[in-house]
């Protein structure tokens, strides 16, 4: 088992020192936030991609990938009624992956409920139907450039599109495509009804590669 810790729980740390801190504290890799960089991923120029890369190896620690992918941004949202809307999300989504393929990570993990749960008067079926189309769009470009969509499964208390692992699952199977996989998040599995060893085998071929786990 690997263990990685965010970046964004270093705040006010450059990243840099970050990486180097991670690796003398015995974890495998470091997850980052874009934001927690620029607030627009495409402000991140490729020098910069470059030296947040040579600072991992560097100090022997991985980059697995990046979170909270759309928090922060403005106008984006890949469930919305507007088709501008979805298709702007769907660019900038490709716009991360080159950046987390950039970085050398392999996961990208799509919690972000702000900019995926029902708005605009649609009903929480039309607002998943948009996701799911949405995430096809882009699972080409991820597969691609090797790195993984992850559809986190969110608390009712945070969004009503795709509340539980089944759901996460149904859509990496419908999607059927290895850019896209489910991850486990045990803080984001409160309202579960099954023990997590049941649901982690009901949905472990959905899982990314090597499986991605979670806790707070």
């Amino acid at each position: 088992m690997k263990f990685a810790i965010c970046n964004e729980i270093f705040q006010g740390w450059n990243i840099q020192d970050t990486l180097e801190y991670a690796a003398k504290s015995g974890y495998d890799a470091v997850e980052i936030v874009p934001f927690t960089i620029a607030k627009c991923v495409g402000d991140i120029p490729a020098d910069e991609r470059r030296k947040i890369r040579d600072a991992a190896a560097r100090n022997g620690i991985g980059i697995s990938g990046i979170h909270w992918v759309l928090a922060q941004t403005e106008g984006l949202h890949l469930a919305h009624p507007e088709s501008a809307v979805r298709a702007r999300t769907s660019a900038y989504l490709c716009d991360l992956v080159d950046f987390c393929a950039d970085l050398g990570g392999r996961f990208m993990v799509f919690g972000s409920p702000n900019q995926r749960a029902t708005t605009g008067g649609l009903t929480r079926e039309q607002a998943t139907r948009h996701y799911v189309e949405g995430l096809a769009n882009v699972a080409p470009h991820a597969a691609g450039h090797g790195v993984t969509i992850l559809v986190e499964a969110l608390p009712k208390g945070q969004c009503d599109v795709v509340q539980t692992l089944d759901e996460a699952a149904s859509i990496v199977r419908e999607i059927d495509s290895p850019g896209v996989r489910t991850m486990f998040d045990t803080h984001n599995a409160v309202d579960e009804t099954e023990p997590h060893a049941v649901l982690l085998d009901k949905i472990v071929a959905a899982l990314g590669s090597n499986g991605l786990c979670e806790a707070p």
